[in-house]
């Protein structure tokens, strides 16, 4: 299985959530550029597990849906290379 880049992922959750590709595309990117980039994408999936958000904004849910996506073998740095090489 291949992983999707950024904005690959970007495209495909901005029509799920009814935004533009761009809007997903930045939305993540700012997310993972937040982050540390030795964490792993298991730890984001625990963080996002025992602190859930209530009526999520479009932004909020489309970053759960990509933290959801990606392998939790990966590093959030893992995950912003493969944006840089789509």
């Amino acid at each position: 299985m291949s992983v999707k880049s950024i904005r690959q992922l970007g495209a495909d959750l901005a029509a799920q959530h009814g935004t533009t590709a761009e809007y997903a595309q930045r939305a993540v990117t700012a997310y993972f550029r937040g982050l540390s980039e030795l964490r792993t994408l298991g730890w984001c999936k625990r963080v996002r597990a025992l602190n859930p958000i209530e009526n999520p904004s479009k932004g909020q849910s489309i970053i759960v849906d990509a933290v959801s996506y990606y392998p939790e073998n990966l590093t959030v740095g893992d995950v912003l290379a493969l944006k840089d090489a789509s």
